[in-house]
């Protein structure tokens, strides 16, 4: 739920690459993963994030864009009519 606050608040993000994150982040899309256990990793993803404002900007726009696209509740309403219809069948 955090990532799809974050998008949904034009955010960039900064993860690890575990679980189903890269699903929703794509690196250097919409924001920018870490190796899972790799605080080195993640301290230089979060500095390559803060000294660069246009890669912000970037990915905040892209979050914003594909939260609208795909995780609003309206998306979601759909896809669970589509795969209850499709269980149905």
């Amino acid at each position: 739920m955090v990532l799809l606050e974050a998008m949904q608040a034009g955010l960039p993000v900064v993860t690890t690459r575990g679980g189903a994150r890269p699903e929703i982040i794509t690196d250097g899309v919409n924001g920018l993963l870490a190796n899972e256990q790799d605080p080195v990793d993640l301290a230089a993803k979060l500095l390559q994030l803060a000294g660069d404002t246009a890669l912000r900007d970037r990915m905040a726009q892209a979050n914003r864009e594909r939260f609208a696209r795909e995780f609003t509740h309206e998306q979601y309403g759909r896809r669970m009519i589509a795969a209850l219809e499709a269980a149905l069948r």
